[in-house]
């Protein structure tokens, strides 16, 4: 009778080493901002309720923005991590996983300030409410002691439309570029 126990440290080390197959959030689908739950629209300032269209891959997440009558689409690469931006472009974007919460990080420039925005997105256990922590942070190369250059707000958001739903509604209708950035008031 041959013995395992030799074999058995080898074979601990190998299922230790072996990468966990963690399956990612999926964000996909049409997400609707739930205003009681958030701080957004206690802020003071004029506002417009937010949809987030989200389409994810494993390779980008594309994210349309809805408020009020404007609509903005991003596309973010995934990046295997986090990674410091190198381009230093406004309209650079990138995505990233920090374990089952998908960040986003990107610039624009905002009435001629260079604006840099970071938003990490994590899903309740069911699935169907969506948090986002935003922080803005403006970048006019000077500070004033006292001075506060950034703005933080954390948003829940429940999924109207499911990604299979999604799916079926965007084969049914002409598709944009992806990257674009489209500003309509009317």
């Amino acid at each position: 009778m041959t013995s395992f126990l030799p074999a058995a440290p080898a074979i601990v080390l190998a299922l230790w080493i072996l990468p966990t197959s963690q399956a990612t959030p999926d964000f996909s689908g049409t997400w609707t901002m739930d205003l009681d739950r958030s701080e957004s629209p206690h802020q003071g300032t004029a506002f417009e309720p937010v949809t987030y269209v989200i389409a994810q891959s494993p390779t980008e997440v594309v994210i349309e923005t809805r408020r009020g009558s404007g609509v903005s689409r991003t596309t973010y690469p995934m990046l295997a991590a986090a990674a410091p931006d190198q381009s230093g472009k406004p309209g650079a974007a990138r995505a990233y996983w920090d374990g089952a919460t998908l960040v986003t990080e990107g610039t624009r420039v905002v009435q001629g300030q260079t604006v840099s925005l970071r938003e990490t997105r994590s899903l309740d256990a069911s699935g169907a409410e969506m948090t986002v922590r935003t922080l803005l942070v403006v970048q006019h190369g000077y500070t004033f002691k006292g001075a506060q250059n950034y703005g933080a707000a954390t948003d829940v958001y429940r999924r109207t439309v499911a990604p299979q739903a999604l799916s079926t509604a965007a084969a049914a209708t002409t598709s944009r570029p992806a990257d674009v950035t489209v500003a309509s008031r009317r």
